[in-house]
């Protein structure tokens, strides 16, 4: 599974069909994080959480775009 990361949430996609397996809009990540080879989601609420890993070297890049969406969001309402 590979992670896209536009402006309205983030994607899942199969790599080899391109299909979308998963959409999370931003307010159905309540936090993210990031290692020096990974990026991770928490999906869900803050009483029910589900962890997906992505293994990455570029988990700090994907981080901070991440909250630079949400902190945008934030400031739009």
């Amino acid at each position: 599974m590979e992670c896209y990361v536009p402006q309205k949430g983030i994607l899942c996609i199969n790599p080899e069909t391109k299909a979308v397996l998963e959409e999370y809009t931003y307010d159905k990540i309540p936090t993210w994080g990031h290692s020096g080879s990974s990026f991770v989601l928490h999906v869900g609420t803050l009483m029910r959480q589900t962890k997906l890993y992505f293994s990455t070297p570029l988990g700090k890049d994907i981080n901070q775009l991440v909250r630079a969406y949400v902190n945008h969001m934030a400031a739009q309402q």
